[in-house]
């Protein structure tokens, strides 16, 4: 009875080790895939956090110029400040210090790699002021668009109102998804000038695969309700081919380059997802050209189908480890059984 207890517990050890050893430790993850993620895991933080917060200030203010300016005030909305602290400053600051972490682990061999190196830490601080310029733009202008929308009841063609459309939908909008993109390309730059070019592991594949989708949900869906959806779903399809022909060219394996691998995944599903949209509602003739989910009475929500793709993730990692489990298992079975 002791000897079945024993062995009982010495398969249970033997499959728990085994466990253990499939799921390499997060920290010895590449650098370029650890870096990626606490970006996106920071962004969704940043962006997720004003939610929780209602209400607004008064903000006050003096008009000198006015004999009844003194003592006026405006409201301002709480969320919009946080928002405007978390996904400015707060937000930019961790992305510069993920890039700092990422470009000073690039081997520096000769004088040239000291200058890329620095040229592109100042690459990252230009980014950071757009992204930061872009999101005040946007919320401040799209408040007060909201503002003159109560005072004279809706969208009209004066000077005044179209100044705040542009500001907010085309030139805020423009700035956040456009540096956005090019933090990622930067990833991209920094990645292919480490050293750490070994095979993923199979954990890091399947988190690549996650990551992808992420990737698609701030360069793709997060544009379809704004007015640059075009011009990120063309430099997607560039940054495609550009991929592929690097691959291609350099005989680069993906597996190699987990920033690479994504980016390929989100690019694909961008370009796929609008190409579907662009079938499915048609296009506008003037710029931007691409219809806005609030311009459609019927349309595809990705957010509405967010369990399902989870599902579908999980499913996916699941099957991976499984697949895994069993070819391992089956290895050392052939091994210990007798000749």
């Amino acid at each position: 009875m002791n000897q079945e207890i024993d062995h009982n517990s010495e398969s249970i050890k033997s499959i728990y080790h085994q466990i253990q050893g499939f799921f390499k430790n997060p920290f010895d993850y590449k650098l370029s895939l650890k870096s990626l993620s606490w970006y996106l895991i920071a962004l969704v933080s940043c962006y997720l956090i004003s939610s929780l917060f209602h209400g607004s200030i008064n903000i006050p203010v003096n008009i000198s110029e006015l004999p009844n300016g003194a003592g006026q005030f405006f409201p301002f909305p709480l969320p919009d400040i946080i928002e405007l602290i978390f996904m400015g400053p707060i937000f930019t600051l961790i992305y510069f210090i993920i890039m700092k972490i990422m470009i000073k682990k690039i081997k520096i061999e000769k004088k040239r790699d000291s200058y890329i190196s620095e040229f592109l830490e100042l690459i990252s601080i230009l980014l950071v002021g757009i992204l930061v310029a872009g999101h005040f733009i946007h919320v401040t202008y799209n408040y007060a668009s909201h503002l003159y929308d109560l005072q004279f009841g809706g969208y009209d063609t004066s000077n005044l109102f179209l100044f705040l459309y542009w500001s907010d939908e085309w030139l805020g909008h423009h700035l956040i998804h456009f540096a956005f993109f090019f933090q990622i390309i930067l990833f991209l730059i920094v990645e292919y000038k480490l050293n750490d070019h070994k095979i993923m592991s199979w954990d890091e594949i399947a988190l690549s695969v996650s990551l992808g989708i992420g990737l698609f949900i701030l360069l793709g869906w997060a544009t379809y309700e704004g007015q640059c959806t075009f011009p990120l779903m063309l430099l997607c399809f560039i940054l495609l081919i550009v991929e592929i022909i690097i691959i291609l060219i350099k005989r680069l394996n993906p597996l190699r380059f987990p920033l690479i691998f994504i980016t390929m995944i989100s690019n694909i599903i961008v370009v796929g997802f609008y190409f579907f949209w662009i079938f499915s509602y048609g296009i506008k003739p003037y710029y931007p050209f691409i219809y806005q989910p609030s311009e459609l009475s019927n349309y595809f929500d990705p957010v509405n189908h967010l369990l399902e793709i989870f599902i579908i993730i999980a499913i996916i990692y699941l099957s991976l480890f499984t697949i895994k489990f069993i070819k391992n298992y089956k290895k050392k079975d052939l091994k210990n059984e007798p000749k």
